[in-house]
């Protein structure tokens, strides 16, 4: 369904690099919910409400980082997903509800140094908008 994109380096990408690439699938998810909608067509709310399971990344392996309708198809997501699904959705929403097409820019995904004892840069990917920052996977089944 989905198309891919590699990026294999000799060293694990910086913060600032996963959240430009983030960025690309928000930007492509916002897409792809008004296009679910122009179809008739109600996506998932959020993830959580979808069943899809939360599946957290190999540390200092891999960051897959996969559009909503394939998280939808995969039925598990990363955390950089699950907030680029959300975030998606929240900026496209604004815009669908009162009719100026404009998205809500204003939600974006941050990622937060965490903790963990194989790697020295993990993080986890939250989504700040108008009203806070928000853990998307927070309830959702692992």
């Amino acid at each position: 369904m989905g198309y891919g994109v590699a990026f294999r380096a000799d060293n694990r990408p910086n913060k600032y690099f996963l959240e430009a690439a983030i960025e690309e699938v928000v930007a492509a998810n916002a897409d792809w919910f008004w296009r679910e909608w122009q179809a008739g067509r109600e996506p998932p709310c959020c993830l959580e409400c979808a069943d899809i399971r939360y599946q957290p990344d190999r540390p200092g392996v891999v960051t897959e980082l996969v559009g909503a309708g394939q998280v939808l198809e995969d039925e598990y997501a990363s955390c950089q997903s699950v907030a680029a699904y959300y975030a998606g959705r929240e900026r496209a929403i604004a815009g669908w509800n009162d009719g100026s097409g404009k998205y809500d820019m204003r939600y974006r995904v941050v990622l937060v140094p965490q903790r963990h004892t194989n790697v020295s840069s993990y993080f986890h990917a939250l989504v700040e908008g108008p009203n806070g920052t928000q853990d998307p996977t927070k309830g959702m089944r692992r």
